[in-house]
């Protein structure tokens, strides 16, 4: 994981419920699964990729701007402060989607 090392036992547990492509099943009966997809998508692609590919999911997925985690011109300047920021929220996502998903696991 990238973010939030003390949560990979329970984003394991919910990974094996996401499919490998394409939204979780029955997304309108999981949306909190479904969001930790879509984080775990964002999440990846800021740490990996500099936010390249998932730019436009970045503010409906965490509700925080590029500017918030330390992005400026497509370039992340600062990993420390995105680990920051997203860490709390990603934490959250993680907590809402074991909630949801606790007859699952």
């Amino acid at each position: 994981m990238w973010i939030c090392n003390h949560l990979e036992k329970e984003a394991t547990a919910l990974m094996k419920l996401v499919p490998a492509t394409g939204e979780v099943e029955n997304p309108r009966q999981n949306p909190k699964l479904e969001r930790f997809r879509k984080a775990c998508n964002v999440v990846h692609d800021v740490f990996n990729n500099g936010l390249c590919n998932r730019s436009r999911e970045l503010f409906p997925v965490m509700k925080v701007t590029m500017a918030q985690i330390g992005i400026s011109h497509r370039f992340v300047s600062d990993f420390d402060r995105a680990e920051r920021v997203l860490s709390p929220i990603f934490e959250r996502i993680v907590n809402e989607a074991l909630v949801e998903q606790k007859g699952n696991l």
